[in-house]
């Protein structure tokens, strides 16, 4: 008689977890022999209709539509994606000076030819490295139950430790610490509302555990904890390390990646900013785990004296109108979402949004 999953011991399915995970990781990093090794011994713990049911969620390696990073991230851009490749048209390169969840990136149709991401968040590129290198063990180390003390104890940790673990990404290009990616990936999901690893809101009475979910609802968690993913968690941080296989990721500040040496010597080259929106949009003052207002005025001064340039197609992120100036240099204004706005260099696919100028012109 067949065996189900149900008849099988919790030791027999202890072990084909530990064999599934070491599997995916071989098929991860092309190890065709540690793959067959694989194979043999699951084939050895159960018949091949129970071995397929049980290795299903660990094959999605191609999902059929774009991945995001998979815990709340306020002002992601996962969503704008196509509006921002759209606006871009057919590039070689992406540059992303402010990669944050990297939601432009992975909203995209297609990957462009060269991709760069950065982000001053040492915490931020620590957990996108770590999925990269390690996603089976990020996945595993995110397996944290809810505890209001535990929250406290890792939002210190992180904070007390974000210096010294950006300098150690600074100083070797494949550095990761996989405990600190799950540490802020799990922490991003258990963490009630914004300013997750600000420096203000440090200790226990800054700290909420979100109960309800969020906008998942309550009892399904959400983020890394959600009762839709975690169950899938290693596969799906594996199809992420896929498409991060070949994105160039660093950790400084946001003009290292606009020489160009990193953008025009590539050829055609779209360039996302989204930097700190400006206090005098009215947004919260703590809203960032690294808060730089003055950003804004920055990267609006770059974008304008760069917007002409034949090779680059630049959008530009803001509230209200944060960035109008740019308006009156031949760059148009598309609404995205309530008050966010995306504003667009002069040789950008305007032509293709049609009313949507009008929207946003409103």
């Amino acid at each position: 008689m067949e065996a189900s999953v149900a008849e099988l011991d919790e030791i027999m399915l202890a072990e084909l977890g530990e064999v599934r995970d070491a599997l995916a990781r071989a098929e991860f990093d092309g190890d065709t022999f540690a793959v067959a090794l694989g194979h043999a011994r699951l084939a050895e713990i159960v018949d091949s209709r129970v071995l397929g049911q049980l290795l299903a969620p660990a094959v999605k390696a191609e999902p059929s539509k774009p991945l995001r990073l998979p815990v709340p991230y306020y002002g992601g851009k996962f969503g704008a994606a196509p509006l921002i490749e759209r606006a871009m048209g057919p590039i070689v390169n992406l540059v992303i000076p402010f990669g944050g969840s990297l939601g432009c990136l992975l909203g995209r149709s297609e990957p462009a030819r060269v991709e760069t991401a950065n982000d001053k968040d040492g915490l931020i590129v620590n957990a996108w490295r770590a999925i990269s290198n390690d996603p089976i063990a990020v996945a595993k180390a995110c397996a944290m139950p809810v505890h209001e003390c535990t929250l406290d104890a890792v939002h210190g940790w992180l904070l007390d430790n974000r210096e010294s673990l950006t300098t150690l990404l600074r100083s070797d290009p494949r550095a990761h610490d996989v405990a600190a990616a799950a540490y802020w990936l799990w922490g991003r999901s258990v963490w009630l509302g914004g300013s997750w690893c600000n420096p203000g809101k440090r200790g226990p009475r800054k700290a909420k555990v979100a109960l309800r979910g969020g906008e998942t609802g309550p009892g399904i968690g959400q983020g890394v904890l959600s009762s839709k993913i975690r169950d899938e968690l290693p596969a799906y941080f594996t199809a992420l390390a896929q498409r991060l296989r070949h994105v160039r990721m660093t950790c400084g500040e946001w003009t290292r990646v606009l020489r160009d040496s990193v953008t025009v010597s590539h050829g055609v080259t779209g360039v996302y900013l989204d930097p700190c929106y400006d206090l005098g949009t009215g947004r919260r003052p703590d809203l960032y785990g690294i808060d730089e207002p003055e950003q804004s005025a920055e990267v609006r001064a770059w974008a304008l004296e760069h917007g002409p340039h034949p090779r680059l197609r630049i959008v530009l992120s803001g509230l209200g109108d944060e960035h109008a100036e740019l308006e009156e240099h031949d760059w148009s204004v598309i609404t995205w979402r309530g008050r966010e706005r995306l504003w667009l260099s002069p040789h950008c696919r305007r032509e293709d949004f049609g009313p949507l100028f009008e929207q946003g012109a409103a």
